[in-house]
This record gives C-alpha cells, sequence and structure tokens, in this order.
C-alpha cells in the first residue's frame, strides 16, 4: 500500500511538471548579483550593432555593464521586478520576468507586445500572436507574477488592440466589443479579486485610439476619419471635455501623482510630435517643447525621476530619426536640457513605481 501511494505521488508530481512545461512557463531561482542595477530612468542605446545600456544619475548617462539585449521592458524599483520582452528567433519572442530571486519564462506564444506592469509589480498585461502574422492575435493575456499563474478573464469582450490599461493593482480597463453583440464598443473594468467584468464608459465619440487611466477617470483620444480629440472624462461627475482638438494621437504617457499631472507625447494635425503637460486639477493643458529639439522621438519612451524631471528623446532634422538625443525637461527651472554627448538610437524606460 505505502508503494502504491507513494508511486501515485511521483505520478502526480511528473503529470504537475509536465503540464507546467507544456504550458511554457518555466521558473527558476538566481542569485541576487543577477538582478539588474538600475537607476530610475535608464536609456537603452543600440549604435552600429553595439548596444549599452545607460543609469541616468545627477542628470548624467552613466554606463550600466549589466546589459540585457531586449525588445521592451517594464520595471518596478521597490518591488525588484523586472519584465522583459526577449527575441527567440526571427519575430518570435518570450517574456522574461525577474522578481528579487526568481526567474519566470513565458514562451507559450509565438510572439508577445505591449507589456503593462499594474502598480504592485505582481502582474502584467499583454498581447500575443500564435503565429507570425497579425490575423493570429489572441487579445490581451494577464499574468500573476506572485502566484506564477495566468488569471482566467470571464470575459467575451475582444480588447482592441493596446488599449488597455492598469486603473490599479486588482483592476484593468480596457477598450473594445463583444463578439456578436451590436453596440457593445465601449471601455470595460475587469476586477481580478471578484472576476467581475463591467462597463466603465460608454460615450467614446468614435473609434478610441488611445487610452490611459487618471486615477478613476479617464485621458482618452478619439474620433472619427480626420476628426479626432483629446477628451477628459471625469467619472465622479460623469462629464466630458475636449482637451483640445489639433492632437490626433497618443503614443507614451507617464502620471504623477504629487504634482496631479500627466506629461504624454503627442502628434499633432501636421504631424508634429511635442511633449505635452496636462493638469488633472486644474484641467490645463500645456505644450512643453517647440523648435527644441524640433522633432519628437514618439515611439523612443518617457519616463520621470526621483526628482520629478521628464526624460525623452529628440531630433533636429526629420530624415534624421535613428541619429537622436536625450533631452530632459527640467520641472523646476522649466527648462529643456541636452543630455547624451553623441546621437545615436536611444530609448527611455522609467521605474513604474
Amino acid at each position: 500500500m505505502k508503494d502504491f501511494v507513494k508511486n501515485m505521488l511521483l505520478i502526480i508530481v511528473f503529470f504537475a511538471v509536465l503540464i507546467l512545461v507544456g504550458c511554457g512557463v518555466k521558473k527558476e531561482e538566481i542569485d541576487k548579483f543577477s538582478v539588474p542595477k538600475y537607476s530610475n530612468v535608464i536609456v537603452l542605446e543600440s549604435n552600429k550593432g553595439k548596444k549599452r545600456i545607460f543609469n541616468i544619475e545627477n542628470d548624467a548617462l552613466n554606463e550600466n555593464n549589466s546589459y540585457v539585449d531586449i525588445l521592451d521592458l517594464n520595471y518596478n524599483l521597490s518591488k525588484s521586478v523586472y519584465v522583459y520582452l526577449l527575441s527567440k528567433k526571427g519575430n518570435e519572442n518570450k517574456i522574461q520576468i525577474i522578481n528579487k530571486n526568481s526567474k519566470i519564462e513565458l514562451n507559450d506564444f509565438f510572439s508577445a507586445s505591449d507589456i503593462k506592469l499594474n502598480q504592485s509589480g505582481d502582474k502584467i498585461a499583454f498581447r500575443i500572436y500564435k503565429t507570425d502574422s497579425t490575423s493570429s492575435a489572441q487579445g490581451m493575456k494577464i499574468y500573476d507574477i506572485k502566484n506564477n499563474k495566468y488569471i482566467n478573464l470571464k470575459s467575451n469582450v475582444l480588447v482592441s488592440g493596446n488599449l488597455y490599461a492598469w486603473l490599479d493593482e486588482n483592476r484593468i480597463i480596457y477598450y473594445g466589443s463583444k463578439a456578436g453583440e451590436k453596440n457593445s464598443t465601449k471601455i470595460y473594468a475587469y476586477n481580478i479579486e471578484n472576476n467581475k467584468e463591467s462597463q466603465y464608459y460608454d460615450n467614446i465619440n468614435g473609434y478610441c485610439m488611445y487610452v490611459f487611466p487618471v486615477n478613476n477617470n479617464i485621458l482618452y483620444v478619439s474620433g472619427i476619419g480626420d476628426n479626432q480629440f483629446l477628451y477628459y472624462y471625469d467619472k465622479t461627475n460623469n462629464t466630458t471635455r475636449v482637451l483640445d482638438k489639433n492632437i490626433t494621437g497618443i503614443y507614451k504617457s507617464i502620471k504623477d501623482d504629487k504634482r496631479k499631472k500627466i506629461f504624454f507625447i503627442a502628434k499633432q494635425r501636421n504631424n508634429v510630435c511635442a511633449l505635452y503637460e496636462f493638469s488633472y486639477e486644474n484641467l490645463t493643458l500645456n505644450r512643453i517643447t517647440y523648435d527644441f529639439p524640433k522633432f519628437i522621438g514618439a515611439s523612443y519612451g518617457i519616463a520621470e525621476d526621483r526628482d520629478e524631471n521628464i526624460y525623452f528623446t529628440g531630433y533636429d532634422t526629420e530624415e534624421n530619426e535613428n541619429n537622436m538625443d536625450v533631452y530632459m525637461y527640467n520641472i523646476k527651472q522649466k527648462s529643456i536640457n541636452l543630455l547624451s554627448n553623441h546621437e545615436s538610437l536611444y530609448k527611455i524606460y522609467g521605474s513604474e513605481n
């Protein structure tokens, strides 16, 4: 009888391991020296095949030798969580998560993109593709880092592209529609704690092209055809305000709760991008950059350091997008400062905490 019980336990353990590996989830322990040593804002440089990471410290770029060849990155310094999107072969990739002294790899898909880490650093949302084709999109997934498992969402909403964002550590909003249901294209919210989905906002004014939560409110861009506008929805008062009729898209945003402001890189009707500042306390919108730099690296990141300075990339000639510089908006002096000492291809990342 004892041998029978022992054999049954071994079989159960074997199948548990088999299922875990089959699902493309792998976890291993790492030593403390493998944990990256990043500053609150980092810069990734790609130049003639050479790639480097720089920590931004004391308003300067200091090289960090613990480089990982990444496609994308999310991290939370206070929680010691680092989420990488790593290339495998061709367009195939995988997600690697370093959480304190453990490393988790997710590779049960052909490719993933648009990884978004929640405020507490214990969950990520991302979208995946089954094959090397945009038509194989599988929609949004959520992975629980703390418990090392996927979260099964009880939802039949088809999320539109990367239009999803964390409201808080357990609630996520997303724009999409329900399969086979008319007039269902709305912004929805999902509460992971109680597994409940609810309608969050439905007065989209056309098609939504960007959504960014501001506490319980929403900053979004929507419209039809050439008529896209920037809106702000106040959920408490259930009111919507047009903030700008010249902004047609937003690329990257960061929220500063201390100053109650949002900083974002936006495209205008003339296709020129600029850095903007929005106060969600006073509901005022200000453009920060004009001719210095003349062009903004729209898809190359924006981040804020502990001194509340804002970092972004820019370049002076339109055809020179791959040769840019790193800039800092000094919030106290209200000035734009050049930080890099040579032009290159840079991407900027900041800690989520």
